[in-house]
């Protein structure tokens, strides 16, 4: 599971307009997704925000945990660039992975809010993203790749 969410959107978005949020969130929304299935990752939901997402489900590799881990990576890098592209220099975010078993429900229907996944490994990794610190220092590259 990987949790991601915007470093201080939510506070920054109640004193926007309703359209200059739907701006930022539009781009936002598309970079995660294309990240996150270039990993073979699937996006469970989006929550304003925030983006839930599982690898391993609906097909499962032994390396999803690494692919998530990726993917991490990979947005910090793609949310700077968008946040430079779109003025906002400030442009951070926090995320959470966590692994463990899960309940896949293959049958179910994201874009209808349906839940895919259930399991306690969700809660842990939106905990992970809470408690997650923003580094500007990170790189997409792996520590001592």
């Amino acid at each position: 599971m990987l949790f991601c969410d915007l470093v201080g959107f939510t506070a920054r978005s109640d004193r926007a307009d309703p359209e200059d949020v739907r701006a930022v969130l539009r781009p936002y929304h598309a970079m995660l997704r294309t990240v996150l299935e270039r990993f073979g990752g699937t996006v469970e939901k989006f929550i304003g925000d925030a983006v839930m997402a599982v690898f391993g489900a609906p097909v499962g590799r032994e390396d999803d945990a690494e692919r998530a881990a990726r993917a991490g990576l990979a947005i910090l890098q793609a949310v700077r660039d968008l946040g430079v592209r779109a003025g906002l220099d400030a442009l951070a975010v926090r995320i959470g992975i966590a692994t463990g078993e899960v309940l896949v429900s293959l049958g179910a229907r994201p874009v209808a809010g349906e839940g895919m996944v259930f399991g306690d490994v969700v809660n842990t990794a939106a905990r992970l993203q809470t408690a997650a610190r923003w580094a500007a220092s990170w790189s997409t590259r792996p520590p001592g790749g």
